[in-house]
């Protein structure tokens, strides 16, 4: 299984000895890579290829359809309750002054730092990007701030018993969750998987249209953090090799880029097919111009050929 993807119309593909995927395209280019990016690009997706995901990095793809914003308001309700849950959890061990708990949005990340670029001053980071969801500070009694990473999942309630209970973390989350940590400076990364019942997200769902118009305030809910069920787990990983995946897999996007050309053993066999499908709807596309360009040539030889009366000339 895996997710479809559309090649854009004017992407010219070629397989070349059944070994590479030739690229004729001028605004190829190997752009930021993102946590999202990220799992697929190291063979830990369990969805999409490393070839398809290269795809889209180098801008050949169109951009595909807009998340369901149910499941962008789940996600937002997910971390919120997480954030809640976590925050009650510490401050009976430490006090309430000592817990501070940030729940990050996109514009905290501002140009000009390690996550981001900015092309006039040519600050930040040109490479990597991504969003953590939660961050988590906590002062000890003897005065040591203890701070760690929190990334969230939402899912529904037939899920629980994979990751709940067989311990079966998808490693297209748990990866993400391990860069975004790396990049913020951590060697460990603590997963929460948050399970919402049937009701639950049939209430969501009916209050969506309410949080399209304001996404700045979540809507309110019969439930609250202590209606769901939750699942963590902390994963711990050594930062040099992380790096060492994110740096491979930048500079081999970068290889790709330059060279134009990615390796067949990159795509799945159904990536294999939407190609074949799109190179051959480019060449059809490409014979049927070609043929009516030929057409519209000889026509205006034959209009040259037969000229005009001079008292019909326009000068």
């Amino acid at each position: 299984m895996g997710n479809e993807f559309r090649i854009k119309n004017d992407v010219k593909l070629k397989i070349v000895d059944d070994t590479y995927l030739e690229i004729d395209y001028e605004k190829c280019f190997a752009k930021k890579i993102y946590s999202r990016n990220f799992p697929a690009l190291i063979g830990k997706n369990e969805w999409n290829s490393q070839g398809s995901e290269v795809l889209g990095i180098l801008n050949l793809l169109e951009k595909s359809d807009d998340i369901d914003p149910f499941y962008m308001l789940r996600g937002e309700i997910a971390e919120r309750f997480v954030a809640e849950a976590v925050k009650t959890f510490f401050e009976k061990s430490y006090g309430k002054g000592n817990v501070e708990i940030i729940v990050f949005a996109n514009h905290q990340f501002k140009y000009g730092d390690q996550w981001n670029y900015d092309k006039e001053t040519g600050k930040g980071n040109k490479e990597f990007g991504g969003r953590m969801d939660i961050g988590v500070k906590v002062k000890t009694a003897d005065g040591k701030i203890l701070a760690f990473i929190i990334e969230v999942k939402s899912k529904s309630m037939k899920d629980h018993e994979n990751i709940a209970v067989k311990k079966e973390y998808p490693e297209s989350e748990t990866y993400q969750g391990i860069y975004l940590a790396n990049m913020g400076n951590q060697s460990q990364i603590t997963m929460f998987w948050v399970f919402f019942t049937e009701e639950q997200e049939a209430e969501l769902k009916s209050k969506v249209e309410e949080w399209l118009k304001d996404k700045s305030k979540l809507p309110k809910l019969s439930f609250d953090h202590k209606n769901v069920k939750y699942h963590s787990t902390h994963i711990q990983f050594k930062r040099e090799e992380v790096w060492q995946d994110m740096l491979v897999a930048r500079r081999n996007v970068e290889k790709i880029a330059r060279e134009k050309k990615i390796p067949l053993y990159m795509f799945s066999d159904k990536d294999k097919k939407i190609i074949k499908e799109h190179i051959s709807n480019y060449e059809r596309i490409e014979e049927l111009e070609n043929s009516s360009r030929k057409e519209f040539e000889k026509e205006v030889e034959e209009a040259v050929k037969l000229g005009v009366a001079e008292e019909d000339l326009p000068f």
